[in-house]
């Protein structure tokens, strides 16, 4: 059942937020595994919970993963699905790290 994100509680967003750092430090550890099961928790919660806060921040480490596993036609997809969600509404930041990420490709 989808939720309004102004419904969430700020405990479940700290949550979501945990798991993205949690998947960037696995992925930085060369823990692909690691990195996956968290990534497939928050894409979860993401989808559970309708949100769009940490959806850029999602892709683009989604796309990270992907460079790792050597996909990278597939990361550049998600970098490209970051790029327009970044877009409306504009993201500056985020917007950075994705053409930086494209960049790197």
């Amino acid at each position: 059942m989808a939720t309004n994100l102004t419904a969430i509680h700020p405990r479940k967003c700290s949550q979501m937020q945990f798991q993205l750092l949690a998947g960037s430090l696995a992925l930085d550890a060369g823990s692909l595994k690691t990195a996956r099961r968290w990534l497939d928790l928050h894409a979860r919660w993401l989808e559970y919970t309708d949100a769009t806060l940490g959806s850029v921040e999602h892709a683009i480490l989604e796309a990270e993963w992907h460079c790792a596993a050597g996909q990278i036609d597939v990361a550049r997809n998600f970098v490209r699905n970051a790029l327009a969600l970044a877009a409306s509404p504009r993201q500056p930041l985020a917007l950075l790290a994705a053409n930086r990420l494209l960049g790197t490709m």
